[in-house]
């Protein structure tokens, strides 16, 4: 998908496929990423050490993303517009305008980085939360995890698109020039959106010990993916410019990058003092979405 021929192609006339099999295929892989804001429903998150873990994780998924997806995206769409001729600059503009807003962001509301001395126990309990994490600290983890939210969902919107058409091109056997069929997308894209899910959800549940709150949030998230399909089915190919992608992708790359080096690593950290989870995690969170977007055949 982040190929340049992938990226500039119209949307093929798929007048004949199976409409209802590629909206619920679009469907299941965007809401995947529910799937991932569940994690708190199975597992015992209260342990800081698994807070140090979970955005050590989200840090790792952010960042890998943002390079060898999202940003290649936003290179090949200005690929597209104007030629080999200046795209990298105008991706690079892109990519640090993101990184300038997030941190005028940060400085106006303040930074979720909490100081040490709120870190006196290894266990948040129930009734003492708000005692171990002050509101405006919570607020922030909030503010950070819609702001996840949003970056996905904006960066799912295209993948919604080739999900819903490669399914009407071929649901079984693969699409043109492809050796992936409307399934197998569908799979590779749920693997892919799950780990996302984790991003969005685990700060929220940390800062508003709400469990469903955080499945809204993925539910946000995931939602622009069925939306995609939608605009595909109903304008056939008439979606945004590329120029309007190349500049979304590029600032959505930098705020992710930022928030991830400026927010989630440090504070991984200052919740494993002793980084027995938070490096590895984030290790494994790139290791994961390397591996979800070689299923994708990226």
């Amino acid at each position: 998908m982040a190929e340049v021929g992938g990226v500039c192609a119209v949307v093929e006339d798929s007048s004949g496929g199976d409409i209802v099999l590629a909206f619920v295929y679009t469907s299941a892989a965007g809401l995947s990423t529910v799937l991932g804001g569940m994690i708190p429903f199975f597992f015992n998150v209260n342990e800081k050490r698994w807070l140090g873990a979970g955005l050590g994780f989200a840090a790792g998924v952010m960042v890998y993303l943002s390079f060898v997806e999202i940003l290649t995206k936003s290179h090949a769409y200005f690929v597209c517009v104007a030629g080999d001729d200046g795209a990298t600059w105008r991706t690079s503009l892109c990519f640090f305008s993101g990184k300038t807003l997030k941190d005028k962001d940060i400085r106006t509301y303040g930074s979720i980085v909490i100081d040490d001395d709120s870190q006196e126990h290894d266990v948040f309990e129930e009734n003492s939360f708000v005692d171990e994490v002050e509101r405006e600290d919570a607020r922030r983890l909030s503010n950070m995890g819609l702001i996840t939210a949003l970056a996905i969902c904006v960066h799912n919107f295209p993948e919604g698109m080739m999900t819903f058409v490669s399914t009407l091109s071929n649901p079984s056997f693969g699409t043109p020039g492809s050796t992936l069929s409307g399934l197998v997308v569908t799979l590779a894209i749920a693997i892919h959106n799950i780990p996302e899910g984790i991003c969005v959800a685990m700060p929220i549940y940390y800062a508003t010990r709400s469990k469903w709150q955080g499945v809204l949030y993925c539910l946000i998230a995931g939602i622009s993916m069925p939306i995609g399909a939608f605009i595909a089915w109903g304008a056939v190919g008439g979606t945004l410019s590329p120029i309007v992608y190349a500049i979304l992708f590029g600032l959505i790359a930098g705020i992710m990058v930022f928030i991830s080096v400026r927010e989630l690593i440090p504070t991984a950290h200052r919740y494993d003092k002793s980084d027995g989870m938070a490096t590895y995690a984030m290790l494994f969170g790139m290791a994961l979405m390397a591996f979800s977007l070689f299923a994708l055949g990226e």
